[in-house]
């Protein structure tokens, strides 16, 4: 006998499976913009086997759109069954074969009267392996979700941009495929539909464009809504600061102050107002003239947010902790962090480290690295991938040296990292 855990590991849902939580709620009447918009609408209400590609730029909240329209059921205006999986930029995660597992995962919960009769031969004849092999993976998720017992099934994929070029090409290769074939022979009672979102990458671009001459895939750009989008992040701004001000008891000319400075700054995005409001939270223990001083020097982008936390990272092993989830090829835990950063030179086995623990290295970590990291799961993440991008492109962080710096932590026979 073999079950449905056959398709991928259970002990690391939340990473694998469920990153979609790693990214917040929406705040409500927020995520308008493309709720209502007349190409998500057409899209959602025909019953067809639709494409829908949405992009966006970094920090607008396209993830966290996603995650609303998978934990709301925002994608169809019928019963449906929803799968979904989060891309991001590390070897877990990054690949199309686990998306598939766990798509697969949640499909079959679903719908196990066709885990049988659709993957039993393949998990037969290939075991264990087939968690490795996208093309099967994928003939069996379509052979499923096109079954007429189905249903309507949509798919949604966040943040292919985050997936390695060679998985994500194999992936558009196989939706070309499968769009082809439909438009040259219908499937009968097929009423499957994918939403995509990336960032508006021209080479993801050219991928895509090539299905729209002979079937329904619509491109929503989300760049060209930024207007509608600044509207949305002017009415998180001011819930956000009425919350923080209810909260902490701020002066009415405290919180008038710093609601009129975010509101002046241009261009102002989802990730640019959480990394600048995490910053006031951290001066309210200041006076009330000191508050007001950081309030008038608050970040006016990411990057100046970036560079502000970056100088308070000060202490001894805050830059090695970077350096080490940088170029790790999957997220560490809390402990192989704890086990990294105790190895000294003279370390031989487990017993000379002079460990925090979990509960004391997440709280030194949140110390040390401010909001360039983020635990879920008791997992370390970078919190966002232009994080990533402005470590290492912004010649904060060396990829050499952060290498060298991992290598030499993995090989000390303690822990492999």
């Amino acid at each position: 006998m073999w079950e449905i855990s056959t398709l991928g590991p259970g002990q690391h849902k939340t990473s694998k499976w469920e990153m979609k939580n790693f990214n917040p709620e929406r705040v409500p009447e927020t995520c308008v913009w493309f709720l209502e918009h007349p190409t998500f609408q057409a899209w959602k209400n025909r019953s067809g086997n639709d494409l829908l590609w949405l992009t966006a730029d970094p920090g607008c909240g396209k993830s966290v759109l996603s995650r609303a329209l998978v934990d709301e059921k925002l994608v169809s205006a019928e019963p449906v069954t929803l799968c979904h999986f989060f891309f991001k930029d590390n070897q877990e995660q990054n690949n199309t074969a686990t998306a598939l597992c766990a798509i697969l995962h949640q499909f079959f919960c679903a719908h196990d009267d066709l885990l049988h009769k659709h993957a039993a031969p393949a998990v037969k004849k290939c075991g264990g392996a087939m968690k490795l092999e996208f093309e099967e993976l994928w003939r069996i998720f379509i052979a499923a979700a096109t079954d007429p017992s189905a249903g309507s099934v949509v798919c949604v994929l966040d943040a292919l941009d985050e997936c390695q070029k060679s998985d994500r090409d194999k992936l558009i290769t196989c939706l070309e495929r499968f769009y082809n074939r439909l438009s040259k022979s219908s499937v009968p009672g097929s009423k499957l539909k994918f939403l995509v979102t990336s960032r508006p990458y021209s080479e993801i671009g050219r991928r895509f464009s090539s299905l729209t001459y002979d079937v329904p895939t619509i491109r929503l750009a989300g760049e060209g809504e930024s207007e509608k989008i600044s509207l949305e992040i002017g009415i998180v701004m001011k819930a956000k600061v009425e919350e923080i001000a209810k909260k902490r008891r701020l002066a009415e000319d405290v919180r008038s102050s710093l609601h009129r400075r975010l509101s002046r700054v241009p261009n102002r995005t989802y990730l640019w107002l959480h990394l600048t409001l995490d910053e006031v939270e951290e001066g309210l223990g200041k006076t009330q003239k000191k508050l007001l001083k950081t309030i008038n020097t608050l970040p006016r982008t990411v990057e100046e947010a970036y560079e502000k936390i970056l100088a308070k990272c000060v202490q001894e092993h805050a830059k090695t902790v970077l350096q080490i989830i940088l170029v790790a090829q999957r997220p560490l835990t809390l402990s192989e962090i704890d086990v990294a950063l105790a190895i000294e030179p003279e370390s031989t086995c487990h017993e000379d480290l002079d460990l925090e623990g979990e509960q004391g290295r997440k709280e030194w970590l949140r110390d040390a690295c401010g909001l360039f990291i983020s635990v879920v799961d008791s997992r370390v993440y970078l919190i966002h991938q232009t994080a990533k991008e402005f470590l290492s492109w912004h010649h904060s962080i060396d990829l050499h040296d952060a290498n060298l710096v991992l290598s030499m932590k993995s090989h000390s026979r303690v822990i492999p990292v």
